[in-house]
């Protein structure tokens, strides 16, 4: 395995932030604004539009951040793009309506991949939902499966046909992904939470697609998403988040 010692290098693999949007700018401006408040800005901030409304680039245009407008065919492929842009990065995907959890988390996330060069890094993410919060448990954390994109910093990698996400596999692209980088490098966990996903969005709940594309790549997986999708459909979002994460967070409730 390489270890990256050359003092370019290094200065080429500070973190980039991708960005992936499709629908109301409010959830992209929350993400924007989460990462212009940060103390250490992202070498780059690449931001994929595919369809936007009532969104204003003109006041989002920093000197670290690019645009790329419709030129995806799907979230997945709109990743690769950014995996495209990204070759020499450390990269993270801080997607739309998701934020970090503070305003020095890049500069914490800077100090872990200068003393770990060259490995995964993984920490932890919150999970919300309204006024609901959910940490993940020590040892939900520590599961060799824990691994959400919003907590999950990629070192720089070859260009490899594994480094990309398989476009075909609707539903579970971006955990696939994550594996194979992690089986193929260095990985340490790192008890800290960096992120807040916000629940609610497409990729968080169960539709007809995934449970196709999950059945036909991950059967197992498939009959689980089935169980997920009929929940859904009598429950209460709310309550049906309680259920799906009771065992591995904590939930907490902020009034």
């Amino acid at each position: 395995m390489a270890i990256y010692k050359d003092k370019k290098f290094l200065m080429k693999s500070d973190l980039a932030v991708i960005t992936i949007h499709s629908g109301n700018g409010k959830d992209l401006e929350r993400t924007l604004n989460s990462i212009d408040k940060q103390i250490l800005k992202p070498n780059l901030n690449l931001v994929i539009i595919k369809e936007i409304k009532n969104f204003n680039i003109n006041i989002y245009k920093k000197k670290y951040r690019k645009f790329i407008l419709d030129k995806d065919r799907s979230m997945w492929d709109a990743m690769n793009i950014g995996i495209r842009y990204t070759k020499k990065y450390n990269i993270i995907f801080l997607n739309s309506g998701d934020t970090f959890y503070s305003k020095i988390t890049i500069k914490k996330i800077n100090k872990e991949i200068k003393k770990n060069i060259n490995k995964v890094l993984i920490f932890k993410t919150i999970l919300k939902y309204k006024n609901l919060y959910f940490y993940p448990k020590n040892k939900y954390f520590n599961n060799k499966n824990y691994s959400p994109h919003p907590s999950f910093v990629r070192p720089f990698l070859n260009s490899k046909k594994t480094d990309f996400f398989n476009e075909n596999n609707y539903s579970n692209a971006d955990g696939v992904w994550m594996k194979s980088i992690r089986n193929n490098k260095d990985f340490k966990k790192i008890n800290k939470i960096i992120s807040i996903y916000h629940l609610g969005g497409r990729t968080s709940n169960p539709s007809i697609i995934s449970v196709i594309s999950l059945i036909k790549f991950h059967p197992n997986a498939g009959i689980k998403e089935i169980v997920k999708y009929f929940l859904s459909k009598f429950l209460s979002q709310k309550f049906y988040y309680r259920i799906l994460y009771l065992s591995k967070f904590e939930i907490k409730i902020e009034k």
